[in-house]
């Protein structure tokens, strides 16, 4: 009797732990797949201030350029800076719009 009731408590004491490690097993995935989508929208919002950044760097060139867009030389010597900003409008424009 003593041992039967022993294995009934060895018993439920594995049940229980196993059930206690297939919780553990779960909510650990939960907390890793809750991680990963924080990370995914921290690497967004980073991305977003950097782009805030770019505009606010060449805001006064682009318009200068949108005060006189036939000058030509003006265009030619700020295109790389024009092109960023150009892109990281869009971008920003694009994050938002969804």
């Amino acid at each position: 009797m003593i041992l039967k009731v022993q294995f009934c408590l060895i018993f439920n004491s594995i049940t229980q732990l196993n059930e206690l490690i297939k919780k553990s097993v779960d909510d650990r995935q939960n907390l890793l797949d809750k991680i990963k989508k924080i990370e995914t929208e921290m690497k967004s919002l980073s991305q977003n201030m950097e782009n805030i950044n770019s505009i606010n760097k060449y805001r006064e060139i682009y318009k200068c350029h949108k005060k006189n867009p036939e000058d030509k030389q003006f265009a030619e010597e700020y295109y790389s800076e024009l092109s960023v900003y150009k892109i990281v409008v869009k971008e920003i424009l694009e994050n938002y719009k969804n």
